[in-house]
């Protein structure tokens, strides 16, 4: 054995530490998933690093350590993973860890699964330089949440919802307030804090509370003292209504303040009610990027009853980061099928794993390795106008490599928006508009530009757009964020859903903006009078 195999070994023994745990319980018949501790206590090193999804930056051990990981509620462990342990002993009982990976992650199940609120690794140097990079728990605890973010958020409207697995609720302190314009007192914002968690564990944050106004973005807010979002006023609605606005949870630190506000036009009170943050937890499973679901929607959503047409030919599914894939599965809504190729993008080349017949529902796909997107190209079917395979689901597992952030990208929160052919296309009221979001890149947050002027704050921007009243046909607005390393990206996002005349609704469901109540200014429109057949006239 060379001493570069020997040197990435990682040792495991027999130790480990419980509390109010027993081997002995019945198994938990749930799916193996990555866990997300609650906690993390260590001596001499800062433990919370172990578990950031971080791979690029090592934790140096300089003498020997326990590492305490606290769940929320029992779990039970059925494998540990540790990525980049270099001259140090790592001991979990009944731990058997191989050789480290091609992607650096060595991993092992535990000869008797433990069921617990705790486990407690030990880490010894065996030499000066010891450190480690990561460390994983799979196992299983309690249930999933496969519906999509709407009907998360709806789940958790009440106190009393059941936990789940991999989303943590963050329930804000005051979580409701009535916000009246023109308040002298402070009566326009609410001002909340939320209870300590690791935002670094979660691959998505939103921000949700129910109100009677149309969308999230009518609202400003502010984390943390930070520079404040613009609000789109929009009137106020009969009823309240689940609202949900996506956050950086890279901008979270843990027991967050929130400022949220009623705009300068605002000219109706609002009702706040059960404000929380969401943190969708990685668990391993869910790989994909925004690009990807956007596209492939019904293929990448968790729910076989739908399915996402594919072509013929070449068609890429990107991940939200690259992965070390354990296992890959392509399950079909009608079969059979067939894949003329199929390849996994290590680094920047593609690594070729041939054709596949697909002849059942499920297909399992050699797709092993470190990966950052995947190419399926199906054959052609004998119809021209028949897509070549209907996917009810394309399903990766996997832990995470490098660092949380995998790619230079334009995160794009609201409006949220839709793939018609090659175009992107959100919403818009009438002339009006905003985009929100931020520019991220493994190399740090970028600079960004809407149509060529800069409108970012450290990277995030939240921008109202208003165009000519007079103005028809499509809306193209284009994106590009500059990056610390010299990367650059586009987007253009096209505003053609015009929704000003949803607005009123056929049932009365909102009072509107002005513009819909009183008209918009310097707008007119002409028709006839007449004494025996009476009026047609129509308003802007």
């Amino acid at each position: 054995m060379s001493s570069g195999t020997t040197h990435r070994l990682v040792t495991a023994a027999l130790c480990a530490a419980l509390c109010a745990c027993s081997d002995k319980q019945a198994g938990n018949a749930r799916a193996t998933i990555r866990l997300s501790p609650e906690a993390v206590s260590a001596s001499g090193i800062d433990g919370a690093r172990l578990v950031d999804r971080d791979t690029t930056a090592p934790v140096q051990v300089a003498s020997a350590s326990t590492v305490t990981l606290r769940f929320r509620h029992d779990v039970e462990i059925r494998r540990v993973k540790v990525h980049g342990a270099r001259s140090l002993r790592v001991t979990v009982r009944g731990l058997s860890l191989g050789a480290e990976d091609e992607a650096g992650w060595a991993a092992g199940p535990l000869s008797e699964r433990i069921t617990g609120r705790e486990l407690v690794l030990t880490l010894e140097p065996t030499a000066p330089e010891a450190q480690l990079d990561e460390v994983e728990i799979w196992g299983a605890g309690k249930d999933l949440e496969t519906g999509d973010l709407a009907a998360v958020a709806e789940s958790t409207r009440s106190e009393d919802a059941p936990e789940r697995e991999n989303v943590w609720v963050l329930r804000a302190t005051p979580a409701s307030a009535k916000l009246k314009p023109g308040a002298a007192d402070g009566g326009s914002c609410l001002r909340a804090r939320f209870p300590a968690a690791d935002p670094r564990q979660a691959r998505r944050a939103y921000l949700v509370f129910e109100a009677d106004v149309p969308r999230a973005v009518a609202l400003q807010h502010s984390f943390d003292a930070a520079a404040p979002s613009s609000g789109l006023w929009l009137g106020t609605t009969p009823g309240s209504r689940t609202l949900i606005q996506e956050i950086d949870p890279e901008r979270l630190h843990g027991h967050d303040e929130l400022l949220l506000c009623l705009p300068d036009d605002a000219d109706g009170t609002v009702s706040v009610q059960g404000l929380r943050i969401l943190l969708l937890l990685d668990d391993g499973r869910e790989a994909f990027d925004r690009q990807a679901v956007r596209r492939f929607r019904e293929a990448l959503d968790g729910n076989d009853a739908t399915a996402a047409p594919f072509d013929a030919g070449a068609q890429v599914v990107e991940f939200e980061r690259p992965r070390d894939v354990e296992a890959a599965e392509l399950r079909l809504a009608r079969f059979p099928a067939r894949l003329e190729s199929l390849a996994r993008m290590e680094g920047t080349s593609w690594v070729e794993q041939g054709g596949l017949e697909l002849l059942a529902t499920t297909t399992t796909l050699p797709v092993a390795g470190r990966a950052s997107a995947l190419r399926v190209s199906f054959a052609g079917p004998a119809r021209a106008d028949v897509a070549a395979a209907a996917v009810a689901e394309l399903a990766v597992t996997g832990s995470g490599v490098g660092p949380r952030t995998g790619s230079s990208r334009i995160v794009l929160t609201y409006p949220a928006t839709t793939q018609r052919g090659e175009k992107e296309v959100g919403e818009r009221f009438g002339p009006r508009a905003l985009l929100s979001g931020w520019a991220e890149s493994p190399a740090g947050r970028g600079t960004l530009e809407i149509d060529g002027a800069r409108v970012d704050v450290d990277g995030a921007f939240s921008q109202l757009l208003r165009r000519s009243l007079d103005a028809d046909g499509s809306w193209p607005v284009t994106l590009h964020a500059r990056f610390p390393d010299g990367s650059e990206v586009s987007r253009t996002v096209y505003l053609d859903e015009d929704r000003e005349g949803d607005l009123l609704g056929q049932d009365g469901a909102g009072i509107g903006s002005d513009d819909l109540r009183f008209g918009r200014e310097n707008q007119g429109r002409y028709g006839t009078f007449d004494p025996t057949t009476g009026c047609r006239w129509s308003a802007p």
